[in-house]
């Protein structure tokens, strides 16, 4: 239930019905980290998208300063999305853009989207579509 909890509060799946957050939700897998555990290092290859549960993430851009992520929080979209989708994801609207890595600020539990799933999702395939 907090990961049904996390995807209402995160901006980019809010607006979709509750039964198809709730699909969602059940779908996704869940991905338990330690503190400091790598969620991704740069090069490595992006094959889902990540919503933030319980805990924080510190994002690593590569050449910029840190940035602390924390419950119901969309990270790793950009990364599987065409440009133009990727900049209405509020995304840096480049496909194949990465931080240099992404790790667990605090012990952390994040939704796992995989790309299926997201692909499902922009189909219509759960009962609702999103761009």
């Amino acid at each position: 239930r907090a990961g049904l909890g996390a995807l209402r509060e995160c901006s980019f799946f809010a607006q979709l019905p509750e039964p198809v957050l709730e699909r969602l939700a059940e779908l996704a897998g869940l991905a338990v980290l330690e503190r400091y555990q790598t969620v991704y290092r740069y090069g490595a290859p992006v094959t889902c998208a990540f919503v933030v549960v319980i805990g924080q993430v510190i994002v690593t851009p590569l050449h910029m300063r840190p940035t602390l992520l924390g419950r119901g929080a969309l990270f790793g979209l950009t990364a599987l999305l065409p440009a133009r989708a990727a900049a209405g994801a509020g995304g840096e609207g480049q496909r194949g853009w990465q931080p240099e890595s992404v790790e667990a600020e605090q012990q952390t539990a994040l939704l796992k989207l995989s790309l299926v799933l997201l692909e499902e999702l922009r189909t219509g395939s759960l009962g609702a579509r999103v761009p």
